[in-house]
């Protein structure tokens, strides 16, 4: 798997958007991520493992809401893109975390769910492959074929941490691998146990004492079922089969032995009760049917009784009967003779009122200026009156709409000599902005041809002052490339007496090594009588003395001095040689002729700012050249439209005169038409008023003279409807038939009692020959009742005592199940609290047999096969010295399971890790942490990860150690594999090639800057 290129959009420290393309780091092999501490170096790989996986890791994922980056805009969507190549296969995968954003429209915030899209590249275009966070994770893991925590392990070495594992404490060795193997899950699972087991135990105890509280419960349950057959055998006839009883409840007479007998015991009792009852249903029943027939026998003798003592009532009102049937018939008859003489009333009091309304009209028509000789008496003169009238109102109505008329063009001749008036004003303004007009477009005119020579000679003017502004450059360089030489030459000076100085101290070093070896020799070798292997002699009475020690060292020290002073005197040529070079270019460049280089330069400087402003004048008037062919424009257009608006103002005064003079002379023919019609000086509207009142008024008359005659009509006629009833009935004249008169509600009253009273007289007739059967005298039915209630009692108390027994059983049997049920739950708890107790001793290595935990023994396997693979790495990084070894024991023989020391193969023993330098300390843990990188991708698949990242780890390596580092680093990339160093360490920015930089703002977030090679 290797990773082509990567977007980052409000992530972490990065508050916009951010690109990495891992194929120019591919390039390189081995390169350095540089930057301050907290600038978000290790962001680049978080937001590399959100994209494929949507975690981050380690503790910095523990808040997935808090990897938005708090520096981004509130509108910037937090989002994550990563294209990467598998098996040469092109997939990109973008995420968005769950976030908060600024409502596009409108105020405040939006949710905006986590999202997820995988995507293969067809040779055309990208096709998605699986959308959404589930499906995506799983295709993901499959690509892979590690998860992300496994992919962590891979892709970023930890070997800084395993740094810590080699030298750290016995006791502090288990938590630092479980953080580096991911084993906290282990620990987690027996720390679940631990708690399931306290639980479930807890649990057991509690069931114990539910099974024992329902057991007592059992008892108290068949006591109260005993206690109430006892009570049934007081209270009643009722005798049962006593219980045996037993005084020790710990044998047979506990509540919950012999189950099926007590149950047995309280099903006898029901069933006795139950024989009883049906007898005793039987008596009541017969009881039942005895009292029925007396109460029957009983209610008609009763009914009887009433019906006779009813039809003596009735005998005994016969005489008054007789006379309200006389009086309902003589009111029948009466009713339409009062009736026609009432209406006739009404008919006269009509006519009355009709005459005086009518003499009121006639006042009201004198009133309004009718002369009274002039009111007409009959219908039809008052018609023609009134059409008379309406004629002259109507011609008043017209003359005083001619007035109205007249008056209006009046008014609409003196509103139009105004508004000429106006014109001819408006005229004389506009005519006074021409003029003013056209000076202003004079003066824009001579503006925009000054602008518009100024856009002319633009270009010719930019050239010129770049050219200025690139003599000044050019002479500024020179002068910058003086400066370098001179600063190399210092340098190349300096660091060939430093070479000098280390060469004459590795000659004196040599010299007293020379001595050294001599005293050596001296001591070891020479021997009286043995000839000297220098000189030859037997004899030895000068031998050298042995130099003073630490002779090797102090060569070795020189001898890497002098290799930094060579070095450095390389570098100082090397640098003067670049200097030199640049300082020949530069003055290719630059002429100066016999001046100073310093007084060029600020003569070009000011050349160049001179032409600068030069420059900015002319440009100011190119760009102020459309404003000003606009407002040319602008005001020529308004020039031409205020023209054609003076001659229309002039045009419409004119025609505004000619209407004036129109509208007087209608109103002079107008007023004309109103002086024929009413004469002259007469008021049209007045008389207008007293015609229309005078009309109204005939109105009225005609109306009541109508109305009168109405009234006549009517009055005649009800005169010939009464004597006509009158001759109709029996009566000789009015006031005998309003004697007998009834009003209708009474009358109605009165014949409905007559007929209610025939109705109840034959019904009771009926009912009493009905009862021909019934008996003399009235039965005794109160002994039958005493009889029956005594029945009744006897039954309902049976069967309160049925009742109480089938409760009693029931209760009894609930609480035998209920127990049995805690019985078993109980059981169960028990059962699986010992297993899990059982599990959970032994995953804590507390158990029989057992002293190591779960999550050790795990680390252990796990450590030796990471060991197989470190070891390989670090026998071919120290040249076949070193690799590893797991024990399990400290060196008292204690356990010690996750242990590791080194196996020398050149001493052929094992050493502590703390007794290797500071390089093969590098060596080992880098070695552990690409063992742990192997042994992940080979438990999975063996997918090969071509990109690795290691994490800081430099800060306390000296140099030489440092370089050892850095070339066992080189053999990563000679492997074939792509490797960046995260480091701020100053030491390593001028060993490796700088991939990327991390710069960071106080208030605007970080961001990624790739150095141009």
């Amino acid at each position: 798997m290797k990773p082509l290129n990567l977007v980052i959009n409000a992530f972490g420290p990065f508050a916009g958007r951010q690109e990495v393309d891992f194929s120019t780091l591919d390039d390189l092999g081995l390169y350095l991520v540089a930057g301050d501490t907290g600038s978000g170096k290790t962001s680049i790989f978080d937001a590399l493992v959100f994209a494929l996986y949507g975690t981050v890791p380690g503790v910095r994922g523990n808040d997935l809401a808090g990897i938005r980056s708090h520096f981004a805009d509130p509108g910037t969507t937090t989002k994550v893109t990563l294209e990467f190549v598998i098996g040469g296969d092109r997939w990109r995968v973008e995420r968005m975390p769950t976030q908060e954003r600024l409502k596009k429209k409108g105020e405040g915030t939006t949710k905006i769910n986590a999202k997820a899209t995988l995507e293969h590249w067809d040779g055309g275009a990208w096709d998605e492959v699986a959308s959404g966070k589930n499906p995506v994770d799983k295709r993901v893991e499959e690509l892979l074929g590690l998860d992300d925590k496994q992919f962590s392990q891979v892709v970023l070495l930890p070997q800084g941490g395993f740094q810590k594992v080699l030298l750290a404490k016995k006791e502090d060795r288990e938590g630092l691998l479980r953080t580096l193997f991911a084993s906290l899950g282990y620990k987690k699972a027996a720390d679940y146990l631990k708690e399931e087991a306290t639980r479930l135990r807890s649990e057991a105890s509690t069931a114990r004492a539910v099974r024992e509280k329902a057991e007592a419960s059992v008892a108290v349950q068949w006591a109260d079922a005993l206690q109430g057959l006892a009570d049934l055998g007081e209270e009643t006839d009722l005798v049962f089969t006593e219980w045996p009883v037993v005084l020790d409840e710990n044998d047979e007479g506990s509540a919950m032995h012999d189950i099926s007998g007590r149950m047995g015991h309280l099903e006898g009792a029901k069933n006795s009760i139950e024989k009883v009852l049906g007898l005793a249903e039987k008596k009541s029943e017969t009881a039942e049917k005895a009292h029925r027939k007396l109460t029957t026998e009983a209610e008609k003798f009763t009914q009887k009784v009433e019906l006779e003592l009813k039809l003596a009532e009735f005998a005994a009102s016969e005489e008054n009967a007789k006379l309200d049937q006389k009086r309902h018939k003589e009111g029948v008859k009466a009713a339409p003779v009062v009736e026609a003489l009432d209406e006739l009333k009404l008919a006269t009091q009509g006519l009355v009122s009709a005459q005086n309304a009518n003499q009121t009209q006639e006042q009201t028509l004198v009133a309004v200026g009718l002369a009274s000789k002039e009111v007409p008496k009959e219908t039809k003169v008052a018609q023609g009156l009134s059409l008379t009238w309406a004629r002259r109102q109507a011609e008043c109505q017209t003359a005083a709409e001619n007035l109205e008329a007249a008056n209006d063009l009046r008014q609409n001749h003196e509103d139009l000599l105004g508004e000429v008036a106006s014109g001819l004003e408006e005229a004389e303004d506009l005519e006074q902005g021409l003029k003013e007009a056209a000076a202003e477009s004079k003066d824009l005119q001579k503006d925009l041809a000054a602008a518009e020579d100024a856009r002319a000679g633009l270009v010719e003017m930019q050239k010129a002052s770049q050219a200025a502004q690139e003599k000044f450059s050019d002479a500024g360089a020179l002068l910058t490339a003086q400066g370098k030489v001179k600063k190399a030459e210092v340098f190349a000076v300096s660091a060939a007496k430093k070479l000098a100085k280390a060469q004459k101290s590795a000659t004196q070093c040599q010299e007293q090594q020379r001595k050294n070896w001599a005293g050596h020799l001296a001591q070891e070798a020479l021997v009286n009588g043995e000839s000297c292997p220098v000189c030859g002699a037997e004899e030895h009475p000068s031998p050298a003395p042995l130099a003073d020690g630490g002779a090797d060292e102090a060569l070795a020290k020189a001898e890497s001095d002098q290799q930094s002073a060579a070095t450095a005197q390389g570098a100082a040529q090397a640098s003067l040689h670049a200097a030199q070079e640049f300082l020949v270019e530069a003055k290719k460049k630059v002429k100066t002729g016999n001046r100073e280089l310093s007084e060029v330069v600020v003569e070009l400087e000011n050349s160049a700012n001179e032409a600068q402003d030069l420059l900015n004048e002319v440009q100011e008037l190119a760009d102020g050249y459309q404003s000003l062919k606009v407002e040319a424009d602008r005001a020529e257009a308004s020039k031409r439209a205020d023209e054609k608006k003076q001659t229309d103002v002039l045009a419409e005064a004119k025609n505004l005169q000619s209407s004036a003079k129109q509208k007087d002379t209608e109103a002079t023919k107008m007023q004309k038409k109103v002086d024929d019609a009413v004469g002259p000086g007469a008021d049209p509207a007045a008389l207008t008023d007293q015609a229309a009142a005078i009309g109204e008024a005939l109105s009225g008359l005609l109306d009541t003279l109508q109305a009168q005659q109405v009234a006549e009509g009517e009055q005649r006629v009800g005169q010939k409807t009464v004597d006509q009833a009158l001759s109709a009935s029996p009566f000789k004249n009015s006031d005998g038939a309003r004697a007998a008169f009834v009003p209708g509600d009474k009358l109605a009253e009165l014949g409905e009692a007559l007929e209610s009273r025939s109705r109840a007289l034959a019904l009771a007739e009926g009912q009493l020959a009905g009862l021909k059967g019934a008996p003399k005298d009235c039965p005794d039915i109160e002994a039958a009742t005493v009889l029956l209630e005594q029945a009744r009692e006897y039954v309902e108390g049976l069967q309160k005592a049925f009742t109480t027994v089938d409760e009693r059983k029931r209760s009894f049997s609930q609480a035998v199940d209920s127990a049995k049920e805690t019985a078993a739950q109980g059981a169960a708890l028990q059962k699986e609290a010992d297993l899990v107790e059982r599990v959970d001793k032994t995953c804590r290595g507390t158990g029989a047999g057992s002293n190591r935990s779960l999550e050790s023994w795990v680390l252990a396997r796990f450590l030796k096969e990471v060991a197989v693979e470190a070891s390989v790495r670090l026998r071919k990084m120290s040249s076949g010295q070193y690799g590893f070894v797991v024990r399990t024991t400290d060196d008292e023989g204690k356990a010690d399971p996750l242990r590791m020391d080194i196996d020398d193969h050149y001493s052929g023993t094992t050493r502590q890790v703390s007794s290797l330098s500071g390089g093969e300390q590098f060596m080992a843990s880098l070695s552990l942490a690409l063992g742990l990188a192997d042994t992940v991708q080979r438990r999975n698949g063996g997918l090969r990860i071509e990109c690795l990242f290691v994490d800081e780890g430099f800060g306390s390596l000296d140099p030489a150690t440092l370089d050892l580092a850095i070339d066992t680093l080189v053999g990563l990339r000679d492997e074939g594999r792509t490797v960046g160093l995260i480091s701020h360490v100053e030491g390593v920015k001028g060993r490796i090639d700088l991939g990327l930089e991390v710069k960071k703002s106080d208030n605007q977030g970080s961001r990624i800057v790739v150095p141009k090679r």
